[in-house]
């Protein structure tokens, strides 16, 4: 079927009138660094600074500190020096790139991402919010998984063993000082004042990777501060491959799992437990593993000589947690801070404050040039959504500058053949006010139909 003409493609509805995104004053606000620390996934970069780009709150900059190894990343980087703060770590240690990226910040509030995340508009927006309140210390929200429209996590607990718990709302009431269960933030998603980082010495770089900032959070709860857990600022996270776990999610580097978790423990919940009772979780812990190993090994994930290396982690991670729970913790150092710095730079946005947020339907491949204006939409800084039918499951992904809201084929047997559509609107308008949509003249009506059935049109 040839691609339609222009006049086939008709305007939905427009709204006029002010834009929330204009009328949003920054003056003596929260100023934001967001960090973005990043080791060998340039590709998942790229689309995560494009994707900042089109934040509705403007009073940001961008740190990004780099990891050691070499796949282009540093020359990326230099190619936008002037555009953002950049430092490079010479290791990778999550919780001393985080560190690093604490003293590149000149933001009030440093908020953190991952490199294979992406925020929607409206996140730091949302995020500054619960930051009226002075006594708030730390904010985060909810992070969907890397499908887009189900959940990694919405709310979380952790105990005094690092061990979570998923909850079905915030829960303020765990948040007092030496709470045995207090609430968490995931690390793809979260936010501190940055006089309080400095204040309890920022991240122990003994936590190289996993339990970083639940170690950061635990201590931010224990210093009285309140930890916000937003419903409303949203992430996508898309599990790249690390050093830690392969494409598949399969882990193999166990290392840090079982060192961190007895340190944590030995650290956090001396005062609850015996420390008899927190190495025997740990060892608990340790047990987990070696069956999930022995799952994997049979299943053709990893091989024999995976796992002899796994039991040779294991160990080592217990020798080390005992050891270095008994040192001093390796907190942001005054050096760290006064190497880095600088003034507060302001990261260009694509959009200005006039910007709208426009969806554009392509539900039958066949409105070539109803993508074809949703690029040029957002290559003109609008926030683009467009709601197409073309891979075999519904997700939801950011392409390009553009969310990308895909049905899935043969999708819409259930609930009629507007089912997704309908599902689509809903979660896109319950988000944000749009202000315009387009679509083939041939699904006007329909489209109509739905947009004033759930009220907003």
């Amino acid at each position: 079927m040839s691609s339609p003409s222009t006049e086939t493609i008709c305007c939905l509805f427009e709204r006029g009138g002010e834009h929330p995104i204009s009328s949003i004053d920054y003056e003596g606000g929260v100023s934001f660094s967001v960090v973005i620390c990043t080791d060998n996934r340039l590709d998942y970069l790229k689309r995560a600074i494009s994707s900042l780009r089109y934040q509705t709150y403007r009073n940001f900059e961008l740190c990004v500190i780099a990891g050691p190894t070499e796949d282009g990343t540093h020359a990326f980087l230099r190619d936008l020096d002037g555009q953002l703060k950049i430092a490079d770590c010479p290791e990778r240690n999550l919780s001393r790139s985080r560190n690093m990226g604490i003293s590149l910040a000149a933001g009030n509030v440093v908020a953190f991402i991952d490199d294979d995340a992406v925020p929607e508009p409206e996140w730091l927006t949302q995020l500054a919010r619960s930051y009226d309140d002075p006594r708030v210390g730390a904010v985060g929200g909810v992070v969907h998984d890397h499908i887009g429209i189900d959940y990694q996590a919405r709310f979380v607990s952790v105990d005094r063993l690092g061990r979570p718990r998923e909850e079905t709302r915030p829960t303020p009431e765990l948040n007092f000082p030496g709470s045995p269960q207090f609430p968490h933030l995931l690390g793809t998603n979260c936010s501190f004042r940055r006089s309080v980082l400095l204040e309890i010495g920022g991240f122990d770089e003994v936590y190289e990777y996993f339990l970083d900032e639940t170690d950061v959070c635990c201590r931010i709860n224990d210093a009285g501060y309140r930890i916000a857990q937003r419903p409303d600022a949203f992430v996508h996270h898309k599990y790249a491959p690390s050093a830690l776990r392969d494409e598949k999610r399969v882990v193999r580097d166990w290392y840090p799992l079982i060192k961190n978790r007895l340190y944590f423990g030995l650290r956090h919940a001396s005062g609850f437990l015996h420390p008899d009772d927190i190495v025997e979780a740990a060892l608990a812990d340790k047990a987990f593993w070696k069956r999930d190993v022995a799952e994997n090994v049979r299943r053709g994930s990893l091989t024999a000589a995976d796992a002899q290396r796994f039991r040779e982690q294991a160990d080592a991670g217990i020798e080390a947690g005992l050891r270095l729970s008994t040192e001093e913790p390796r907190l942001l150092k005054a050096e760290t801070v006064g190497t880095h710095g600088g003034d507060f730079q302001p990261f260009v946005p694509a959009s200005s404050n006039d910007a709208r947020a426009v969806i554009y339907f392509d539900l039958a491949a066949e409105d070539g040039e109803i993508l074809a204006r949703a690029r040029e939409a957002a290559a003109g800084g609008q926030h683009v959504h467009a709601v197409v039918r073309r891979s075999g499951a519904p997700s939801v992904d950011f392409e390009d500058g553009i969310w990308i809201h895909d049905l899935g084929r043969n999708q819409e047997s259930e609930g009629g053949e507007y089912a997704g559509v309908r599902a689509a609107i809903r979660r896109i308008t319950s988000r944000r006010r749009v202000d315009r949509a387009y679509c083939h003249a041939s699904r006007r009506t329909a489209l109509k139909d739905i947009f004033t059935s759930i009220g907003e049109a």
